[in-house]
């Protein structure tokens, strides 16, 4: 007879995972979003849909670089505390504006109900569409991430803030298996 054996695989590889598949298909979307723009000459759109999401990485990195200058050379650095944290309310502020109201607004209004009235036969109409409606979802998705990330600083349940993808650095390959 066959046993049944429950296999438990840690949280943090799952994750690992999970956010390797998903971070591929968003950066395969963006670059056949962006081969497609320049194609078919639809710059004004592409170049908006650019810059209301790269406005985010900027305040990102910022953030980023501040945890980690927060505990360097032994010593703990106050500024770089309280930049980090305001960085971090920043970034979630500008993200929720810029990626899923400014975005839907302007981008995906123009797009789906503007262009059809202007112009009947647009080329790839629903191709371009159906891929900036995909990149609303994976906004929406890792807005929830900064929604619970915020949650559990506000609620105590995380002390420190730590960049989970250092995680990645120190992963073996033993540790992967089973």
């Amino acid at each position: 007879f066959l046993s049944y054996r429950p296999v438990y695989i840690p949280v943090e590889i799952l994750y690992y995972l999970y956010i390797k598949v998903f971070l591929r298909i968003h950066l395969k979307l963006c670059l056949i979003v962006l081969g497609q723009v320049y194609r078919y000459k639809f710059h004004n759109i592409g170049l908006l849909v650019l810059f209301l999401h790269d406005i985010n990485d900027i305040q990102l990195e910022f953030t980023k670089l501040n945890v980690y200058f927060k505990t360097r050379g032994g010593g703990y650095y106050l500024i770089n505390d309280i930049l980090s944290n305001m960085g971090s309310v920043s970034f979630s502020i500008t993200w929720f504006w810029f990626r899923l109201y400014w975005f839907p607004l302007k981008v995906l209004y123009a797009t789906c109900v503007s262009s059809l009235q202007s112009v009947p036969n647009i080329p790839f109409y629903f191709f371009f569409n159906s891929l900036l409606l995909t990149l609303l979802c994976m906004n929406i998705y890792w807005f929830l991430y900064i929604v619970a990330f915020v949650a559990k600083v506000l609620t105590g349940q995380m002390k420190d803030v730590k960049d989970l993808r250092e995680y990645e650095a120190t992963l073996s390959p033993s540790q992967l298996s089973p």
